[in-house]
């Protein structure tokens, strides 16, 4: 933190306002002198690894070139001061990353490159910065010289080209722990090696992508885009190299914001004031897209190589870019016939249609990776543990009918499959693109919404099964409603029960009990956990109301003496009465259920070999009960019908 501060010092803003005098005056010879100051200060700051001091020094390069540029705007052809400054800021940045830093140059070790490279980054940084900046001033003569620079730096050696070969070999055997140990050094040569090769190459294609969306909102002009794609075309091959995973990295930066173009802008924003820059995600996607349909380009992509992460990042990529081609191909002829040179509109159409057609074809094949990917992972344990859990809790919240058996303790748990018991639920089913909801794979895995209505569900069909059950024709017709049931009290009562519940359906308690006025009717009983239903409805003469919100008894009313009315007999398994099982299915398995239904199975012209893909990307799913409800005695309980 000291050393940081020292370069934020008010020593460092006289050094800022000496080059800003030197370009104001157009004093070469003191400019010059101040440039040699910035080198000899940057490479201290390299030798006592202070990089934070090192970042700030290094501003300077943008700073001098900025200022420069803004104050001979519109007359910086005649003016040398400026033609030195961005000479020297380039140039200089250049130097000191192929010549300056590499002290250790001739050392092998790891720490001593990973040390230039943490230097050299920052210098990339603000030679990317400079090209932003000479784009922003339409600086188009300067934005030739500063590419051309970028492209000095790049090193493409053949010894980090023979390692990449060695780390690809051993990449794809089968590895003892010695040659393990190997493959660990390469590759951590390779990273160290490539580190500012991979910089600078991003560097290019992230410059031409933003000039196309620069194009795309008017800030550069049809013969501004002209030139800059001039210039461009000796660098095509930045561009075409490793295509797919710098736009991963470009785009997911979007997110990390680690590097300088997340800030970068079209407008001057005013002091003090929030604002969102441009989302790096979509104008590296967007001009991406407009380069591939440029050069009617190929994507060059082959699933066989990729991990979990590429693919993943494909599909968002794809997905983008068929939303933004959907765009062009409304609106985009007047704008891009001349750099896609395609004259007619018909020449632009085929254009547009042909790239649809290899994105749908890479989405396609995208998704048979991905597929295969969660196919071949296995299901983790944890995950059914946690979605169980919340199917159980769905199930037993608001299962009224479960609550009355357990309340009144008239449940019988057998360990066999009571004798004419019915299952509830879903046993044995496939359960279509569910994997990927149970893999540890951060890439694919994905949560189901809702788990606890899968809960719900059951316990609603359990109630509706119950209903159904003790409906009948001896059915008691009412004229008014609470004097009915006042009535069947005292009659069950007369016949030596003992009421104890009354089942009403919400809508009838709302125009029956919840503006009752009546000594006999208690609403807030439930205040001491008495019972603990979740679907109260209070106390009538000391009897539970239960105000069911599913609508199964329709007009009817039922009072009864539960325990003396209803018995359960259900099935437990381990002491569970719920059944719950998420297996994966096989290959073999998988193989057979294509072949048992394969008009299902295999449409839309896919392979049987897909189509066991997909049924691998399914789970077996059991989610059910066995139960029976039982009547012990009609004469306990009465059914009032309002019909």
């Amino acid at each position: 933190m000291e050393k940081y501060q020292a370069a934020s010092s008010s020593f460092y803003k006289s050094i800022v306002q000496s080059f800003y005098g030197s370009i104001d005056g157009q004093y070469v010879d003191i400019f010059e002198s101040l440039n040699t100051f910035l080198h000899e200060r940057l490479y201290a700051n390299y030798q006592n690894d202070d990089i934070d001091s090192f970042s700030v020094f290094a501003n300077l390069f943008i700073y001098y070139y900025e200022y420069s540029v803004r104050k001979y705007r519109g007359l910086i052809s005649d003016q040398e001061i400026h033609e030195v400054c961005s000479e020297a800021a380039a140039r200089g940045i250049k130097e000191m990353i192929v010549f300056g830093l590499k002290f250790n140059k001739n050392s092998s070790e790891i720490k001593h490159k990973t040390k230039d490279n943490l230097f050299s980054e920052v210098l990339l940084s603000k030679l990317s910065n400079i090209i932003y900046t000479s784009i922003k001033y339409k600086d188009i003569r300067k934005f030739s010289f500063f590419l051309n620079q970028l492209n000095q730096i790049y090193s493409n050696s053949y010894d980090q080209y023979r390692v990449k070969l060695e780390v690809s070999f051993l990449q794809n055997k089968k590895l003892n722990q010695e040659e393990q140990d190997q493959l660990k050094i390469l590759e951590e040569r390779l990273y160290a090696g490539t580190f500012i090769d991979n910089i600078v190459r991003r560097i290019f294609k992230v410059v031409r992508f933003w000039t196309y969306y620069l194009f795309s909102i008017e800030i550069l002009n049809h013969s501004e885009i002209k030139e800059i794609n001039d210039i461009f075309e000796q660098y095509n091959l930045y561009i075409e190299s490793e295509q797919l995973e710098d736009i991963y990295y470009l785009r997911a930066s979007s997110y990390h914001g680690d590097n300088t173009w997340n800030e970068w802008d079209y407008v001057e924003r005013p002091e003090m004031e929030v604002y969102t820059p441009p989302s790096a995600l979509h104008w590296v996607t967007f001009g991406s897209l407009i380069y591939f349909l440029k050069d009617d380009g190929a994507i060059s992509y082959n699933i066989e190589d990729k991990n979990p992460e590429h693919i993943k990042s494909f599909e968002y990529f794809i997905s983008s870019m068929a939303e933004m081609l959907l765009d062009l191909e409304k609106n985009g002829y007047e704008k891009w016939h001349s750099i896609f040179n395609t004259p007619s509109k018909e020449d632009f159409d085929k254009r547009i249609l042909s790239f649809k057609q290899q994105v749908d074809y890479l989405r396609k094949v995208n998704v048979t990776g991905k597929e295969k990917s969660i196919a071949d992972q296995p299901l983790h344990q944890p995950i059914i543990t946690a979605f169980s859990d919340t199917l159980i809790a769905g199930w037993s919240n608001k299962n009224s009918i479960r609550e009355l058996f357990t309340y009144f303790r008239n449940t019988n748990n057998l360990e066999k499959k009571p004798e004419g018991a019915i299952q509830i639920g879903e046993k044995n089913l496939i359960k279509e693109d569910w994997k990927k909801h149970f893999i540890q794979d951060q890439n694919f895995a994905t949560s189901i919404g809702n788990v606890n209505l899968l809960g719900h569900q059951l316990a609603k069909v359990e109630e509706k099964v119950f209903i159904n059950q003790i409906l009948d024709d001896k059915k008691l017709r009412v004229l008014n409603l609470l004097i009915d049931i006042d009535k069947s009290i005292h009659g069950l009562t007369n016949l030596g029960f003992t009421p104890s519940v009354i089942l009403i359906t919400h809508s009838k308690w709302t125009t029956t009990f919840a503006n009752l006025r009546h000594p006999d009717f208690e609403l807030n009983w439930n205040k001491d956990k008495e019972f603990p239903f979740s679907e109260y409805g209070g106390v009538y003469k000391k009897i539970l109301i239960i105000a069911l919100k599913n609508g199964f008894l329709k007009n009817n009313v039922i009072v009864a003496d539960f325990f003396e009315s209803f018995e359960l007999d259900q099935y437990v398994q381990s002491g569970n009465p719920v059944m719950i099982n998420i297996s994966l299915i096989t290959t073999e398995e998988a193989g057979s259920i294509v072949d048992t239904n394969s008009s299902y199975w295999l449409h839309n012209n896919i392979s049987r070999d897909e189509a066991i893909i997909k049924v691998r990307n399914a789970v077996k799913f059991d989610f059910y009960s066995l139960l029976k409800f039982n009547v012990k005695q009609r004469e306990a309980y009465d059914i009032l019908t309002t019909q």
